[in-house]
């Protein structure tokens, strides 16, 4: 599939209302622009079609997340969180779904990372099947640690 044909399906109005109903399931807080989710939910159609409009001319821009700290549980440091803007966030899950439809069937029933319909819980059942075929090994990889 060309990049053309993917950035089609990412800007589908009906795509794009899927993935707003996703990230106003989702909440969360405001970006740098301090729109909520709500805030947008009371403008809907004027930004979907917005988003459209500046996907379809090429002319969108992702906004620079807004940065907090957040404590790390049990030990005193914290962790960089960068928070979207909420139009951000919906192209992103447009893209997303797109992207999955592509790729996820390739992927390997052994991997659990990021994946719908996945758990950390179907995971270690998966190994402890493994384990008991008779395997000896199993490997996890953090590619963000591992670069």
């Amino acid at each position: 599939m060309k990049v053309s044909d993917v950035l089609v399906k990412v800007c589908e109005p009906g795509r794009l209302q899927a993935a707003w109903q996703q990230v106003r399931v989702n909440a969360g807080a405001a970006g740098i622009d301090r729109m909520t989710v709500e805030e947008f939910a009371q403008r809907e159609a004027h930004f979907l079609a917005l988003i459209h409009d500046k996907l379809k001319s090429g002319s969108y821009r992702f906004q620079p997340a807004r940065r907090v700290l957040i404590p790390k549980p049990g030990i005193f440091k914290k962790r960089k969180l960068g928070i979207p803007v909420v139009m951000d966030r919906v192209v992103g899950t447009s893209m997303h779904s797109v992207l999955e439809e592509i790729f996820d069937s390739e992927f390997t029933e052994s991997n659990f990372g990021f994946r719908r319909g996945r758990s950390q819980h179907q995971a270690i059942r998966h190994l402890q099947r493994l384990a008991k075929e008779g395997r000896d090994w199993a490997v996890a990889v953090d590619l963000e640690s591992f670069f």
